[in-house]
C-alpha cells in the first residue's frame, strides 16, 4: 500500500504541473485589452478602450474608476459601442445608474458608491461568445505639471479588476514629438513585473502584457519636459524630477531583486525540465548510428601544442574585443570598453588624468580614420559628450551621466565589439562562418528534438491520467508504461549527447583560432602568476602597457598590477614612469595604486547598467508603485 501511495502522490503532482494553468471557473477572459490613449496640451486624456472578451453568462460589463481631485478633475464623454466581426453599433445612453443593464444600453458617470462608472448591457444571460466592444472616455486634468517635468502616474487596472488576459497592450501619444526619445521617461508597475514599456518615438509611448492575472494593478508614468503641456497650469513649481527618478530606481531595484529570485527559481526549473526533455527528445533509435558515424568523421580541432604559459601577444594587432572574442566566442561589453579606452590612450587619441577621486579624459587627436570600426564608434561616443560639454577634456562621471541619458549611445558600440571582432578572425583565417553554421544546424536539430520531446511529454501523460483516475491501480500497466519510458528516455539521450558533441566541435574556430585561443589562454594564466615564476629575464617594463589593456579585457587587471610591484621595484621612483602613458597614471603618491583601473571598469560597467528600467529609458515593469494613485478600482461582469 505505501508503494501505492507514493506512486498515487508522484503521479498527482505530475498531474499538477501539467494542468496547473487551466482554470475551469472563468467566465470572463480578455483575449486582448489594449489602451489607445491621446494626451493633450492642456493636461486631459482622451481614452480608447478595446474590450475583445470572452463572455459566458453575464448580463453586463463594467469598468470602475475611483474619485480623486487630487489626482485629476473628473471625467467625461462616455460612450460604448460593439465593434465585433466589423459591427459599428453604438450603445444608447442610460442616464439612471442600475446593477444590470439592458442589452445595447450603457451608463457612463457616478455609480450608487460614488464611483465614476461605465457599464453596459452584453445580453448574454445564459450563453457565451467572444464579443469586441470599444469604450470611449475623457480624463480632465490628469497631468500635474512641476518646475522642472510634467507627469502623467495612470493606473489602468486596479486591484479588484476581475477578469484575466492573455495580453494587455496600450499606445499613449503626447501632444508634441520631442527631438530625442529620450527625453520622454517612462516607467510601468505591476505586481507579477511582466510587462514592457518603452518611447518607441518623440511622442509615442507603448506598453505590453502577456498572461495578467486577475487583482494586479497596471500602472503607467511618463515624464516629460513641461513644455510638452504648454496650456496647462502649474500643478507647483517645485523640480520634482530628481524625486521621482529616485523613487522609480528604488522600486526598480525592488523589482530587479525580485526578478533575480525568480529567474533563479525559473532556470532551475528549466534545467531540470530541460534535463527531463533531452532524455525524452530523440527517441529515432535508428538515428544513434548516423550521428555516432558523423561524430566519428569529424574530428574535434585541438590545439598543435599544448601550453602553459605563453609570454608575448599571441597578436600584436589583435585589439581587446578580438582577444576576448578568439578566447572566449563572447566580448563582455564592459570589459571591452574600458580595455578599449585604455588602448586608445597608448595610441595617444586620448590622454587620462587621475586628481583624487576624479578621472579626466582628454581627446588629443579627432581624427580616427586609422582606427578599427568598433575604436571608432568609442571615439564616436567621446565625441558626443565632448559636444554636450563643450571641451576636450571631461571626467569618467561625465561620460557616466552622458550614457545614462541616453542609454542607446552604447548599443551600436555593443554591436559593433562582436561583429568586428569576428570579422576581424575571419580575415585572419581564425574562423569562418561555414563551419560556424554546421554546428548552428545541430544545435537547431537538437532544439527540434526537444520540442518534440514536450509533444511526447503530452501524449505520455494520457497513460497516467487514465491510471491516476481509476480506483483501481493496475501496476502491471503502470511499470510497463514506466519501462517503455525508460527505453525511449535512454535511446533519446544518447542521440542528445551525440548531436551536442556534434555542435561544439563546428563551432567556427579554424586550427589556426584554436592554436591562438590556447595562446591567449596561456597568456592570461601567465600575466596571473608572473610574479611568482622564477625567471632570469622578465619583460621590459614598456610592454606591461600593453599587456594591462588585455589584462583589463579579461577582468584580472588589479591582480597583475599587485604583481608588477612585486616583480619591478624601480615603479617606486616615478621617473620611470613618467614617459608612460598607462603606467604613469597609476603611480600616485610615491607608489603604485589599482584606482585608476577599478575607476575605469566601475564607470564602464555603470554605463552599461543603465538599459534598466530605472532609468527611464524603458525596458521590464518593475513592481513598484500600487495603491498610491489608484484611480481605477476594477472591472468585471455581473
Amino acid at each position: 500500500m505505501k508503494l501505492k501511495k507514493m506512486i498515487l502522490l508522484l503521479i498527482g503532482t505530475i498531474l499538477i504541473i501539467l494542468l496547473g494553468n487551466t482554470n475551469v471557473e472563468a467566465t470572463l477572459k480578455f483575449n486582448n485589452l489594449d489602451f489607445n490613449v491621446q494626451l493633450n496640451s492642456d493636461g486631459s486624456m482622451d481614452v480608447i478602450e478595446t474590450w475583445d472578451i470572452y463572455i459566458s453568462e453575464t448580463n453586463t460589463l463594467y469598468k470602475t474608476m475611483k474619485i480623486d481631485k487630487s489626482k485629476y478633475d473628473s471625467i467625461t464623454n462616455f460612450s460604448v459601442k460593439e465593434i465585433t466581426s466589423g459591427r459599428n453599433n453604438y450603445f444608447k445612453e442610460k442616464h439612471n445608474w442600475a446593477y444590470h443593464l439592458p442589452k445595447d444600453f450603457y451608463f457612463g458617470g457616478i455609480n450608487n458608491d460614488g464611483q465614476y462608472e461605465v457599464s453596459w448591457g452584453v445580453g448574454l444571460d445564459n450563453s457565451s461568445a467572444t464579443r469586441k466592444y470599444e469604450i470611449r472616455y475623457t480624463v480632465l486634468d490628469v497631468i500635474h505639471k512641476y518646475g522642472d517635468c510634467s507627469e502623467l502616474y495612470w493606473q489602468f487596472l486596479g486591484d479588484d479588476a476581475e477578469i484575466p488576459a492573455d495580453k494587455i497592450t496600450g499606445t499613449i501619444k503626447l501632444p508634441y514629438s520631442m527631438a530625442e526619445k529620450e527625453d520622454i521617461k517612462v516607467w510601468g508597475h505591476t505586481e507579477d513585473l511582466n510587462g514592457e514599456i518603452y518611447a518607441t518615438d518623440g511622442n509615442t509611448v507603448k506598453f505590453e502584457l502577456s498572461k495578467y492575472r486577475a487583482k494586479h494593478f497596471i500602472e503607467v508614468r511618463i515624464v516629460t519636459p513641461t513644455y510638452v503641456f504648454e496650456d496647462l497650469n502649474y500643478t507647483s513649481y517645485d523640480d520634482k524630477l530628481e524625486d521621482i527618478e529616485d523613487e522609480e530606481i528604488k522600486w526598480a531595484e525592488e523589482a530587479n531583486k525580485q526578478r533575480k529570485k525568480r529567474e533563479l527559481i525559473s532556470n532551475i526549473v528549466l534545467g531540470a525540465e530541460l534535463v527531463v526533455l533531452g532524455l525524452i527528445s530523440l527517441v529515432c533509435i535508428t538515428k544513434i548510428p548516423k550521428y555516432s558515424k558523423k561524430l566519428k568523421n569529424s574530428k574535434k580541432i585541438l590545439p598543435t601544442k599544448n601550453l602553459e604559459y605563453y609570454r608575448d601577444l599571441p597578436d600584436e594587432n589583435a585589439n581587446p574585443a578580438e582577444a576576448m572574442f578568439i578566447l572566449s566566442k563572447h566580448v563582455d561589453t564592459s570589459k571591452a570598453l574600458s580595455a578599449t579606452l585604455l588602448n586608445l590612450a597608448l595610441k595617444k587619441y586620448i590622454e587620462f588624468k587621475q586628481e583624487e577621486k576624479n578621472i579626466y579624459v582628454t581627446i588629443q587627436n579627432e581624427n580616427i580614420s586609422a582606427l578599427k570600426e568598433d575604436e571608432k564608434e568609442v571615439m564616436n561616443l567621446l565625441f558626443k559628450v565632448k559636444e554636450k560639454e563643450a571641451n576636450n577634456t571631461f571626467t569618467m562621471k561625465q561620460l557616466e551621466k552622458y550614457v545614462e541619458k541616453h542609454p542607446t549611445a552604447v548599443t551600436k558600440i555593443e554591436k559593433e565589439f562582436q561583429n568586428s571582432a569576428k570579422k576581424y578572425a575571419e580575415e585572419k583565417d581564425k574562423f569562418k562562418k561555414e563551419i560556424e553554421k554546421k554546428g548552428t544546424n545541430f544545435s537547431v536539430i537538437t532544439f527540434l528534438y526537444a520540442f518534440f520531446a514536450f509533444m511526447i511529454i503530452g501524449i505520455g501523460a494520457v497513460p497516467i491520467i487514465l491510471v491516476s483516475t481509476s480506483l483501481i491501480l493496475n501496476e502491471t500497466l503502470f511499470i510497463a508504461v514506466i519501462i517503455a519510458g525508460a527505453i525511449c528516455v535512454i535511446s533519446m539521450g544518447i542521440n542528445a549527447i551525440l548531436t551536442g558533441k556534434l555542435s561544439s566541435r563546428y563551432n567556427g574556430f579554424t586550427q589556426k583560432g584554436i592554436d591562438e585561443k590556447e595562446e591567449w589562454r596561456a597568456f592570461k594564466k601567465y600575466m596571473l602568476d608572473f610574479s611568482l615564476l622564477n625567471e632570469k629575464e622578465v619583460p621590459h617594463l614598456i610592454l606591461w602597457e600593453r599587456f594591462l589593456v588585455f589584462a583589463t579585457a579579461f577582468g584580472i587587471a588589479e591582480k597583475v598590477i599587485k604583481q608588477l610591484k612585486i616583480k619591478y621595484p624601480e615603479l617606486s621612483n616615478p621617473d620611470t614612469t613618467n614617459n608612460m602613458i598607462i603606467l604613469g597614471t597609476l603611480y600616485s603618491g610615491g607608489n603604485f595604486n589599482t584606482n585608476f583601473i577599478s575607476s575605469i571598469n566601475s564607470s564602464t560597467s555603470n554605463m552599461y547598467s543603465s538599459y534598466s528600467s530605472g532609468t527611464g529609458g524603458g525596458g521590464g515593469f518593475s513592481g513598484g508603485g500600487g495603491g498610491r494613485w489608484p484611480e481605477v478600482d476594477g472591472c468585471g461582469g455581473r
